[in-house]
């Protein structure tokens, strides 16, 4: 991970339940790497589970309606923003903590992770994870963050009024003129 610059994944295809991603991996020396997955959005089976769910599930939902993952449920639907747009997203909180004693030693260890899936498109948008593990005094911390930085979906072109204006006076202009020609040709039969 410290390694890795960028990543960019592109929806390649969608059939039926299944979403078809492609991935690039561009590193800090410069080199990529190029690779495929799917995920079945109604099972969560593949090799990119959790890159893409349901678009518009709400609180209470199940991420999948079946397979291994059909009892985990979306806990809210709450505003995100990131750089492109503030949209709902759909927030998944999980959290594993316990602890142990092995030869008089205690282990502890913690681990909680959230997703966040964009609610219009079901696609992952942002996910950060953190571990703690601690054995006996010495305590071991990281966690991540992988977040969108840029979409294509969500880009709406930025017009100024006057070029909206313009660009409806040239739609209704040709309008016009077509119906004006058909009519001219319907009356001279």
């Amino acid at each position: 991970m410290n390694k890795t610059e960028w990543m960019s994944i592109s929806v390649e295809d969608v059939s039926g339940t299944n979403i078809t991603f492609q991935y690039t991996t561009h590193f800090k020396n410069g080199t990529e790497g190029t690779e495929g997955g799917y995920v079945d959005i109604d099972t969560g089976k593949g090799n990119m589970t959790f890159m893409a769910i349901s678009a518009n599930l709400n609180a209470n939902d199940t991420l999948y309606t079946s397979g291994d993952y059909s009892t985990w449920k979306i806990n809210e639907t709450i505003v995100r923003t990131y750089p492109d747009s503030v949209r709902d997203t759909n927030l998944f909180n999980m959290i594993w903590e316990y602890s142990w004693t092995h030869n008089e030693t205690q282990y502890y260890y913690y681990f909680t992770e959230n997703w966040f899936w964009d609610k219009s498109t079901g696609i992952l948008v942002e996910d950060y994870f953190a571990e703690i593990n601690q054995t006996g005094e010495y305590i071991t911390t990281w966690s991540a963050l992988a977040s969108i930085t840029e979409s294509s979906v969500w880009i709406a072109p930025e017009f100024p009024t006057w070029t909206s204006i313009l660009i409806l006076f040239v739609i209704l202009t040709f309008t016009v003129a077509i119906y004006k020609r058909r009519l001219l040709k319907t009356l001279a039969h």
